[in-house]
């Protein structure tokens, strides 16, 4: 039962259960008076009717006939006693037991009245007279002769039974309660069909939109009402259908964008060929067929030579664009069964399944042949390049995908020190020589960790007018002098890091910087205006030495905490969910910041903002890139934003390198941009000192 059926029936009886109490006590009362009365009138005339028929019986003695009457008398109903008394107040005559006492019997006569009442009697008198003229006067009032008063002769006494009374009072106050409980029943039963004649239509609109706020936007009502409910349930009807339409229409936008995302996730934005990510995939379901005694299968490495040639004196279209013809050009070469997938940058992957060493040198060298052969052409220039491959094979003692990809490393760094475009196997017996061909690289970032060869940069933030705070936001970033004195970002390298297990060491150098910038800013009361970006690799949150070191640096932060902002890749929070779990949670229980880098490029993305709740998110660049000329990607950032926005996350668009684009960004809503169109890449102290440290 419902609360507005609970309350309408409530005011609709109260009022009627209060006047038909009101009526009965009144006329429950009125017909108890009304018994009374009667009783006490019934009293008098009976003794009225006895004085003037006791007056001959009295005067002539005849005791016999007063007896007679008085025993009649008490045969009436409720009569219990009668006597007659005679002029000295003795009896002389007497039917039943009397409870008047001598003083009532003797004492003078008042007129016919009632004289005395107990628990349950009521007793009444009358004076008998002698007539004083002939004929019958029993009849006439006593007095209204003329003359001399009449002379008293003697009084009649009549006592009358109250429990009868009692009874039909009795009786009366059953048939009122009665008449009151039938009469509330017989009003509870309209009331309540009026009631529900009025309330059900009400309740069906209730739980109409009970439906409807738990996500069933094809509820509806029935429009059986004439009146203005009729009116609430066609608008209601109405409602519904445009709620309905709306949500399929974002739900048919949210699967677009969902399989765009899924798609995204697994191909390379430039060539269209499967990404790294899903190559690792691929490779990791070879591995366990071969492993289980299946086929073997083979990996080739491809690192492009001379292209760095292409990007520096034709730039990065023409790079782009060579990529992208390369790409068609190699697929042409191989199986349908076979993967092709751009690692990043110039490398390439190639997953040959069910092919043996020997057939997979076989296409890696056509392969060598066929890049050696394309002559790309761009404006009035003329490019040649090579092809460096590592051959891997992938049979039942591969261990683990990482372990063919440092294999693959090793081998396609053997190519290009053996001369370049040529095709190098990797074999397990000279495992320990290719390591040693490939320490130059880890003994280069050792040095750099041992002698602290690292300069720091920071980007600015910029927001577009829907940011929802007011500080300066930046990220902080860092790279190591190479051999050549040239800075080499650490985004290039912390790859090879991870592998060589000192990912967490470059971490803890960023981390330890950004600490030392923000106490500086801190010291000069600026803390509370800036935010820090600070992307930490996935091996790093696994890292014990990490997480001790970055809970030692945030408690000592203090109030400056909540100006520090980890970033870790959608992909890592993928891989380690527990981790990245714990990892969030310790990071919040100090006041710092979280969030979510290369957001989009998951087909479960949205699903991660439910389950980890970053305080922002940084959409990958593969979303960013297009937006200002493809509406597909227009319609993937847009689906971000606003699942973002109502979840409270703040959104940053990376890479925004075009103006247009940061326009387009602006009207989609995204609250910040990075980029080259947005702030350059500057020295950490210069940026810190001028941007902040100076507007004191």
């Amino acid at each position: 039962m419902s609360s507005l059926y609970r309350r309408l029936l409530f005011m609709t009886l109260l009022p009627a259960c209060f006047l038909a109490l009101v009526l009965v006590f009144y006329f429950s009362f009125a017909g108890l008076r009304a018994l009374e009365q009667e009783l006490l009138q019934r009293g008098e005339d009976i003794v009225r009717y006895m004085a003037p028929t006791s007056e001959y019986g009295v005067v002539s003695g005849n005791w016999l006939s007063l007896q007679g009457m008085v025993q009649g008398a008490v045969q009436q109903p409720d009569v219990r006693a009668a006597a007659v008394v005679n002029r000295d107040g003795r009896v002389v005559a007497v039917s039943g037991r009397v409870n008047l006492g001598a003083e009532y019997l003797k004492s003078p006569p008042r007129g016919v009245t009632q004289v005395a009442s107990g628990e349950n009697w009521i007793a009444f008198a009358a004076p008998i007279y002698r007539s004083q003229v002939g004929g019958d006067v029993f009849f006439e009032e006593p007095g209204s002769l003329a003359g001399n008063p009449p002379e008293l002769v003697g009084q009649v006494f009549v006592e009358l039974d109250k429990s009868g009374l009692a009874a039909r009072q009795r009786d009366l106050l059953l048939r009122g309660i009665g008449i009151l409980v039938l009469a509330l029943a017989l009003a509870a039963y309209f009331v309540a069909r009026l009631a529900r004649n009025l309330v059900l239509p009400v309740i069906r609109l209730a739980d109409a939109v009970r439906a409807m706020a738990d996500g069933r936007f094809d509820t509806r009502v029935e429009e059986n009402s004439r009146d203005e409910i009729g009116q609430l349930e066609r608008g209601f009807n109405r409602m519904g259908e445009h709620i309905d339409e709306v949500h399929r229409n974002l739900q048919h936008r949210i699967d677009e964008a969902t399989a765009l995302l899924a798609y995204q996730a697994r191909h390379d934005a430039l060539t269209g060929l499967v990404n790294r990510r899903e190559f690792e995939t691929r490779m990791e379901a070879a591995i366990k067929v071969a492993q289980g005694g299946g086929e073997t299968s083979s990996v080739l490495f491809i690192d492009l030579d001379r292209f760095k040639k292409v990007n520096d004196t034709s730039g990065h279209m023409a790079g782009d664009e060579l990529l992208r013809q390369l790409s068609r050009q190699l697929q042409s070469c191989l199986r349908e069964g076979d993967t092709l997938a751009r690692l990043g940058g110039d490398e390439f992957g190639v997953l040959l399944p069910g092919c043996d060493v020997d057939n997979g040198r076989r296409l890696a060298e056509s392969l060598c042949n066929q890049v050696a052969a394309f002559h790309f052409a761009w404006q009035d220039k003329i490019f040649s390049i090579g092809a460096s491959i590592g051959l891997v094979p992938v049979d039942g003692e591969s261990r683990s995908v990482s372990e063919v990809l440092s294999a693959g490393d090793g081998a396609c760094y053997a190519a290009k020190a053996a001369g370049r475009n040529r095709v190098e196997v990797y074999e397990r017996q000279q495992l320990e020589q290719r390591q040693t061909e490939r320490d130059p690289w880890r003994e280069r970032m050792e040095l750099a960790l041992a002698g602290n060869h690292f300069s720091y940069q920071a980007q600015a933030v910029r927001a577009l007018g829907n940011g929802r705070g007011g500080y300066q936001m930046f990220e902080l970033s860092g790279s190591i002098d190479d051999r050549q004195g040239k800075a080499l970002p650490l985004s290039l390298i912390m790859e090879a890091a991870e592998r060589y297990e000192l990912a967490h060491a470059f971490d803890q150098r960023l981390l330890q910087q950004a600490a030392t910038a923000l106490c500086r800013a801190g010291s000069a009361g600026k803390h509370e205006s800036l935010l820090c970006l600070l992307r930490v690799s996935g091996a790093s949150i696994r890292h014990p030495d990490f997480t001790r070191m970055m809970l030692e640096l945030t408690d000592g932060l203090d109030c400056a905490a909540g100006s520090l902002c980890l970033m870790v890749s959608e992909e890592a929070a993928i891989q380690y969910p527990s981790e990245m779990e714990l990892f969030y949670r310790q990071l919040r229980e100090r006041g710092c910041r979280v969030g979510l880098d290369d957001f989009g490029g998951w087909m479960s993305s949205f699903n991660h903002l439910r389950a980890i709740t970053p305080d922002l998110i940084r959409i990958t660049p593969s979303l960013v890139r297009d937006v200002g000329e493809n509406r597909s990607s227009a319609a993937l950032v847009r689906a971000v934003q606003e699942i973002a926005a109502d979840h409270g996350i703040a959104t940053i668009a990376a890479s925004v390198d075009d103006l247009n684009n940061l326009q387009r960004l602006q009207e989609l809503g995204v609250d910040y941009a990075q980029g080259r169109a947005v702030a350059p890449l500057e020295p950490l102290e210069c940026w810190l000192e001028g941007a902040v440290l100076r507007h004191l």
